[in-house]
């Protein structure tokens, strides 16, 4: 992993630290964000270890939700890849 992935996934569970299992959702969707603004992409063993960290944290509910999400993620990039 470059070190600039290594930089940001440490920025981004430092941060995740400080989050409450009401703000993982937009969490999720920012640092989805800021890895886009930076040209920083994760490839899906990267982001499923993202993901499981994220969800420790998470009701049922919204480990559904963030499963959902992933799951159209997969479908997106396998349909832009074609």
């Amino acid at each position: 992993m470059s070190p600039e992935k290594v930089a940001f996934l440490n920025a981004m569970l430092e941060e995740m630290k400080r989050k409450n299992k009401n703000e993982m959702m937009p969490f999720l969707l920012s640092v989805m964000s800021r890895a886009n603004s930076k040209g920083i992409q994760f490839t899906d063993k990267e982001t499923d270890f993202i993901i499981g960290k994220m969800k420790a944290n998470m009701s049922s509910a919204e480990k559904k939700k963030v499963d959902m999400l992933r799951q159209m993620t997969r479908m997106f990039n396998r349909n832009g890849n074609k």
